[in-house]
């Protein structure tokens, strides 16, 4: 009997895996090699590597690439850094008030995005009270919509905000995971905070911060809904990500075999960084 279950399960989960992800990523290969667009939707024709022919040619793609990688570098370090930081705080016994403190850091993270965006982009919008203070203090107007490096340290500060609550979550049941002799007993051996971090704290949560750093990049990576909501991608496209520019080539423009190639080169990279965790976290700690 116990076989059986075991049998159904897996066969429900196999099928669950062929269905929701494998059909869409089958697809996405196929149609990657195609011309299809909304005038032939019932009839695309194969038109072997062509897309990726214009894909790697196209200097606004390579930019859309690179910005990928700066914002997930900016991101993922300075939220991963804040989260260290705020969790080894929140699990401090010095601390006072703790669940409060831990609601209210959490609240980026269950503030709708789009409500976040929204108040946020009138706040510096120009005219706005907060606009104006700052042109008195700074001597110019900071304009995030119209100046390219302004919205990019615009859009990073946004995305660490709403992802260091999350990254915050898991680093905490980390800290909490750790035997409470093992940091009394390298206190008693005269250990200093940097050493006890170094050398027994980070190591018995280096698992879970992978985990973590993981999540964080996939989330950056593959993320749409935050950049759409806080810069559009723009000025022009100096806030354009892969993801942002996949969405608009197939929702906007139509051009679905493109926007599969970008998608499926997407997809690579992440499987890639993936894969590089994951043998990290099979190294002994």
């Amino acid at each position: 009997m116990a076989k059986l279950n075991y049998s159904f399960f897996f066969f429900i989960t196999l099928g669950f895996y062929l269905i929701f992800i494998g059909y869409p990523i089958a697809s996405l290969i196929y149609y990657s090699f195609t011309n299809l667009t909304i005038s032939n939707l019932t009839n695309p024709s194969f038109n072997g590597v062509q897309n990726y022919f214009k894909l790697f040619s196209d200097e606004r793609f390579w930019y859309n690439f690179f910005f990928t990688l700066e914002l997930m570098v900016y991101s993922v370090f300075l939220s991963l850094l804040i989260a260290l930081g705020v969790s080894s705080l929140l699990v401090s016994d010095k601390i006072i008030m703790k669940d409060y403190l831990t609601l209210t850091f959490l609240l980026p993270w269950i503030t709708p995005i789009v409500a976040w965006a929204m108040s946020v982009r009138y706040l510096f919008s120009p005219g706005s009270f907060f606009s104006v203070f700052l042109k008195k203090i700074l001597g110019y107007s900071l304009n995030v919509f119209s100046d390219k490096v302004g919205a990019k340290i615009f859009l990073i500060t946004n995305l660490v905000w709403i992802g260091t609550p999350v990254a915050t979550l898991f680093l905490i049941s980390a800290f909490l995971s750790i035997p409470i002799n093992v940091i009394e007993a390298a206190k008693l051996d005269g250990a200093s905070s940097f050493s006890l971090f170094k050398n027994i704290i980070f190591p018995l949560i280096k698992k879970k911060f992978l985990i973590v750093f993981v999540l964080t990049v996939g989330s950056i990576i593959m993320g749409a809904e935050a950049i759409l909501a806080f810069t559009g991608g723009g000025p022009g496209y100096a806030t354009e990500t892969l993801a942002i520019r996949m969405f608009t080539e197939g929702r906007m423009f139509y051009n679905f075999g493109y926007a599969s190639a970008i998608g499926l080169f997407l997809l690579i990279v992440s499987a890639i960084l993936i894969l590089i965790m994951a043998s990290l976290m099979r190294e002994r700690v």
